[in-house]
């Protein structure tokens, strides 16, 4: 009698099993064809990690299991704070492989993400922080929102377009495409880009390799080398950007071919290849900048060159240059105009 209960009970169990299973089929079918559930996961995005802030999101169709994988059409991340409103993000469909028990929990742990042609706009505010979504740094959970924790094993992002503005100077990235993963808990994150390539500006240089571990919290956002590999230039990267300002970066060039620069427009119509290493530090408009450098450029023939100055978007003004050009030493203070590619020495 006994084991007959128990047989009735496990049936009873696995009756309800199967009941709940297939509720559940039905509902996520009729969701995705009504659209209420895009909707649904718009407002949970929106009420549970952008209250409070000036961001909303937005989405297309929605399919998958929705259990482990599920893809999102159209996804759409706007800003509608002071100001002019803008679209942050947007993207042709997300593919997202999680864990449905730690989302459940409010932890998206995901073991594969896939962004197919993603637009990707940062502008900087007023006090020249990129004006995108921030995790609320507080101790205790709050009614206005929750910190989230994101750990992504593995992400992919192709075709990526991105566009950087402040003030009156535009940038862009194109054909953007990186593996790599990230960390975002308790107010911090952590990005990983183990390969990438991507096109730059107006005349498209090409980007070959990229690769970066990088840091974001309170601090602002931190690098560790991060390298980029040109057809002819080789940089390596570290340092801090926080609120506008560049703090203690250094990059190491082996080498750096000044008509790649040209490309790119940061100088003007120069050809040669430089070795060595710089630090900067301050605002793009204005940087002090230190290192050593030796080569051939902007008509010179140097080695063993040590330097001191500023760098700004008019000109770059070393107070303190030395070392040896054309076979003579020189010590002396040495001005270059971007706008006419003209440059003086004194000393």
């Amino acid at each position: 009698m006994a084991g007959k209960r128990r047989v009735i009970r496990l049936h009873r169990v696995l009756s309800l099993v199967v009941a709940i299973v297939v509720t559940g089929v039905i509902a996520v079918g009729v969701f995705q064809k009504s659209g209420l559930l895009s909707y649904r996961l718009s407002k949970y995005v929106n009420d549970h990690y952008l209250r409070g802030t000036p961001f909303r999101f937005s989405c297309g169709k929605i399919t998958g299991d929705l259990v482990g994988r599920v893809s999102l059409s159209r996804p759409v991340l706007r800003y509608q704070g002071k100001g002019r409103p803008f679209e942050v993000f947007r993207a042709k469909r997300i593919t997202i492989d999680y864990n449905l028990i730690q989302v459940l929990k409010l932890k998206m742990i995901i073991s594969n993400l896939e962004l197919e042609s993603p637009r990707l706009n940062l502008l900087e505010d007023a006090e020249g922080n990129p004006m995108i979504p921030r995790p609320v740094l507080t101790a205790e959970p709050s009614s206005e929102g929750v910190t989230p924790h994101i750990e992504i094993d593995h992400f992919s992002i192709n075709n990526m377009k991105l566009r950087l503005e402040r003030e009156q100077m535009t940038h862009t990235i194109d054909r953007l495409s990186i593996e790599g993963s990230l960390r975002l808990a308790e107010g911090r994150g952590e990005i990983n880009i183990d390969s990438g390539t991507a096109r730059v500006g107006e005349s498209e240089v090409p980007v070959n390799s990229l690769k970066l571990k990088g840091t974001y919290g309170e601090n602002g956002i931190s690098f560790n080398d991060f390298e980029v590999r040109l057809d002819r230039t080789v940089a390596v990267l570290s340092g801090r950007y926080d609120a506008g300002r560049f703090y203690h970066v250094q990059g190491v060039f082996n080498p750096l071919d000044l008509s790649e620069l040209s490309d790119l427009g940061v100088i003007h119509g120069e050809k040669g290849e430089v070795g060595g290493n710089v630090v900067v530090e301050g605002t793009p408009d204005s940087l002090s900048l230190r290192g050593s450098l030796a080569g051939k450029g902007l008509g010179l023939v140097f080695s063993g060159m040590t330097f001191e100055g500023l760098l700004s978007p008019e000109e770059v003004h070393l107070s303190e240059l030395q070392g040896t050009f054309f076979g003579s030493r020189l010590n002396g203070e040495f001005r270059y105009r971007r706008e006419d590619g003209s440059y003086s020495f004194s000393g």
